[in-house]
């Protein structure tokens, strides 16, 4: 392949690395860029741009007996994207492979050391979704005749008990996201019969979708190791 042709192709892959997310298996680059063969693909773009630094590959186990191999986008390889440097447009907070590493000379080693942590974070935010979803049929009672005959306070009594019970199961109690919403909880049944209580609800319901969708785009990160 020609090295202006090649140059080219490898900027564009780069490009595309970048759009979904910095992050990908190995195995799935054929199917998503190009329509180029994987002989192709892997020895004329992904050797060389991790020959240049611009890309890592690195196999991160999934268990005893398999691996996943990604490749990473590194901070080197950004160079030249338009808009990359710009952190609104990343998909996930930690885009390129140093990032990912959260200071450890690896993923596979932050994946090893961190793997609880992790899963706490997946615990914790997929609990707090939880809350929010009922917290969305909550406020939509005041305006739609499917949930009119919803008993307020059984309802909030159960997504508080509920919480409890995976704070117990989990221990998830010393996260900051939990104490926010055990509180807002608090809050709600605390002043169920007050005139602000619609407004409540509405104002807690809001703060819970902007927590959950803080915690989900860490989360996508999560996803990609497939812990």
């Amino acid at each position: 392949m020609a090295k202006s042709a090649k140059e080219k192709l490898q900027k564009q892959f780069l490009k595309e690395l970048y759009k979904r997310g910095g992050c990908m298996e190995v195995s799935s680059l054929v199917n998503n860029f190009y329509g180029m063969n994987e002989e192709q693909l892997l020895d004329d773009i992904v050797k060389d741009l991790v020959e240049q630094k611009a890309c890592v590959v690195e196999k991160i186990s999934e268990s005893k007996e398999e691996n996943c191999e990604l490749i990473f986008i590194t901070t080197y390889g950004l160079a030249g994207i338009k808009k990359a440097e710009d952190m609104s447009n990343w998909t996930v907070e930690n885009l390129t492979y140093e990032r990912r590493c959260h200071g450890y000379s690896s993923v596979s080693e932050y994946c090893k050391n961190e793997k609880g942590k992790m899963q706490d974070y997946n615990n914790t935010t997929n609990t707090i979704s939880r809350i929010a979803a009922e917290m969305f049929i909550l406020a939509e009672d005041f305006i739609n005749p499917k949930y009119s005959k919803i008993d307020k306070r059984h309802y909030l009594l159960n997504s508080s008990c509920f919480l409890k019970e995976k704070c117990q199961q989990y221990e998830l109690s010393a996260e900051i996201h939990i104490t926010v919403v055990e509180a807002i909880l608090d809050y709600l049944i605390k002043n169920l019969d007050t005139e602000s209580f619609q407004k409540d609800v509405y104002e807690a319901k809001q703060l819970l979708d902007k927590i959950v969708d803080q915690r989900r785009r860490t989360k996508m990160e999560y996803r990609i190791y497939k812990l």
